[in-house]
């Protein structure tokens, strides 16, 4: 997700409306690393959400199952069919693998590990969303016309 922040804002810049930290970073042309390991923006995600526990959310949908999440959303929910997803926001240039999932952004294992030591309260936060994201499809039961029920 940081590394997909750090594309947006190079690939959207502009200096009219841009903020004081999206100005720095591409004015100043930081690097990918030094984005992702600044004390900027270290953890940013569990900062926003002030220490609310993701349980005291009834959902919470994940990027990379973008499309997934949003059928189970409008059915619990809504109680109806999804909306067509669009896509938007995408980096045309990224490289998509066989299961048309994106591929990570940052793949070299050093680095990486650097990036999710340096947010560790952010990684934390990520696979406990990913937890509660599993809990919720395996306690969801479909009937025979694919309603859950």
């Amino acid at each position: 997700r940081l590394a997909s922040h750090y594309h947006y804002w190079k690939r959207t810049y502009n200096p009219m409306d841009a903020g004081r930290l999206h100005r720095r970073v591409v004015e100043e042309r930081w690097s990918l690393e030094r984005f992702c390991l600044g004390p900027e923006l270290q953890n940013t995600y569990s900062k926003f959400l002030w220490g609310c526990s993701l349980e005291s959310f009834n959902f919470i949908g994940i990027t990379e199952y973008y499309s997934e999440d949003v059928e189970s959303f409008s059915q619990l929910f809504l109680g109806t069919t999804p909306p067509q997803v669009a896509a938007e926001n995408v980096n045309e240039y990224r490289k998509r693998s066989d299961e048309q999932r994106f591929e990570r952004y940052i793949d070299a294992g050093a680095f990486r590990s650097r990036v999710e030591l340096h947010h560790g309260d952010d990684v934390a936060l990520y696979r406990k969303a990913l937890d509660l994201r599993s809990r919720r499809q395996q306690t969801t039961e479909r009937d025979d016309a694919g309603v859950i029920v």
